[in-house]
């Protein structure tokens, strides 16, 4: 029987899913989630310094917008300062993590039946939302409350976890599994490398050459356009791979239960490992998504004092990471396993905050932080590896469903572990202020315990598995 000729105009579905289409060009989400990514990435350090210098100030307009020269490392005043200071981004996170859990359970399995781009647009909007509401408050003075419902606005329609779902559902749909599928992710994960790079050199500057309060409303603003231009790119710019079927219902209680059933699944089948590399995700996750905000209280408080240009250019070293991570698994993957590169990763992060957590007992603290973000250059390579795997370990029908879990597994992580992790912070930073980055690395040695322990298994015979044909080391 001929195949069945599909128009790349007017994809068609059929019982077994999808059928692929053919983009309008090669790039497709990628601008999406680069644009969106360096707006946030760009006002997320300004915001948390924005939050530090106004409690440790009592306000930004009328200060120089410094407060770590009132401070020497003795005074506990500027460690009380970055204890208040991680509580407020505790409750940023939460408002945006704790709603974006049940909206990723409900956008991403339903994008399996009613289109990718509902998954896609839905958080562009809400990031849009919120980088407005966010350039209010710092534009006109207003009370830091203010922060918390853009940010459970963000939450509540998706936040960026379920756009990174709906754009890596939306590359299953027109990629193959293989070697193929996990560079095109890599690909996308670099672009939040690539974006991290631009936000936070881009923002620091803007706040180094303009100080205060320009130099916080500026780039909110600048922020809030780059999601603006991102929306209409993602309704008009790319074209829907999964289309709604006729007489297919918007909403169903059986897309929610689409993530349950993967799980429930694995287990019935014995595949235990879909289940384990979640949990690693989970631990990562909830790492990662802590990092940015210790790390800013850290070095802009006592006695490390940094400015925003010299904070700027060590988070473009740390977030260079993420294109270096690409060219690690492209040339590292000629001879390990997934698993392998997995490990490098981990070791590789590990190493990098064991540096933090001892820089200010050297000699030259500052250059020993800066050395933290070499040692950490693969440390970005796990998680679209996880991604790559898990997608090869479900069948494309339920692509959509996996992602959502991956996202709620990526938002359960910022509710579970900012809280823990600043908390810890908070209650350490007197006594051993990189102790945290200690635990860090603690954490990221167990997720290597894990890693090998399903490396080490026997392969599945009743489920796809999840290596490569034509990978050397197992």
């Amino acid at each position: 029987m001929a195949p069945r000729k599909v128009s790349s105009s007017t994809p068609l579905l059929d019982d077994l899913g999808p059928v692929k289409v053919k983009p309008y060009c090669p790039v497709t989400v990628e601008p999406i989630l680069l644009f969106v990514c360096t707006a946030i990435i760009m006002v997320n350090p300004l915001q948390q310094q924005y939050i530090y210098y106004s409690l440790g100030n009592g306000t930004v307009h009328n200060s120089s917008g410094a407060v770590c020269g009132d401070y020497n490392s003795s005074d506990p005043g500027g460690q009380q300062t970055q204890a208040e200071a991680s509580q407020w981004l505790t409750y940023l996170q939460l408002c945006s993590s704790l709603p974006s859990l049940l909206i990723a359970a409900i956008l991403g399995p339903m994008s399996d039946k009613v289109g990718r781009k509902v998954a896609i647009v839905t958080p562009v909007i809400g990031a849009l939302a919120m980088l407005l509401c966010s350039a209010l408050v710092v534009y006109l003075n207003l009370p830091l409350q203010v922060f918390l419902p853009g940010a459970l606005l963000y939450g509540m329609l998706g936040s960026s976890t379920t756009l990174y779902s709906g754009c890596f559902a939306y590359l299953t749909d027109i990629t193959k599994p293989g070697n193929s599928r996990a560079m095109r992710m890599a690909i996308l994960e670099s672009c939040l490398g690539i974006a991290a790079v631009v936000g936070v050199l881009t923002g620091n500057l803007w706040l180094g050459v303009l100080g205060v309060p320009l130099g916080f409303q500026e780039p909110f603003f600048f922020a809030a356009g780059l999601a603006a231009f991102s929306l209409l790119y993602a309704m008009f710019g790319i074209k829907e791979t999964c289309p709604k079927r006729s007489g297919q219902k918007v909403f169903t209680l059986a897309s929610v239960s689409g993530m349950l059933h993967l799980v429930r699944h694995s287990f019935k089948t014995g595949q235990w490992r879909l289940g384990v590399i979640l949990v690693v995700f989970f631990l990562n996750a909830g790492i990662y998504v802590t990092q940015s905000g210790i790390v800013t209280l850290t070095v802009i408080a006592p006695p490390y004092c940094w400015t925003p240009d010299l904070l700027g250019y060590f988070y473009v070293t740390i977030c260079a990471g993420f294109v270096v991570s690409v060219l690690g698994i492209k040339l590292l993957g000629k001879c390990l396993s997934s698993y392998g590169l997995m490990h490098v990763g981990f070791l590789s992060g590990a190493a990098g905050f064991v540096i933090q957590a001892l820089a200010v007992y050297t000699p030259d603290r500052n250059a020993a932080f800066y050395s933290a973000s070499a040692a950490a250059c693969l440390q970005s390579m796990p998680a679209p590896l996880m991604k790559a795997v898990m997608s090869k370990m479900v069948p494309q029908t339920q692509q959509g469903s996996l992602f959502a879990l991956i996202a709620c597994t990526e938002s359960l992580a910022g509710v579970l572990f900012v809280p823990v992790w600043n908390s810890v912070f908070g209650a350490t930073v007197f006594l051993m202020p990189g102790l945290v980055f200690l635990c860090f690395a603690g954490v990221l040695l167990i997720q290597i315990a894990l890693v090998g322990v399903v490396q080490c298994h026997k392969r599945p015979t009743t489920y796809e598995v999840m290596e490569d044909d034509n990978d050397h080391i197992n």
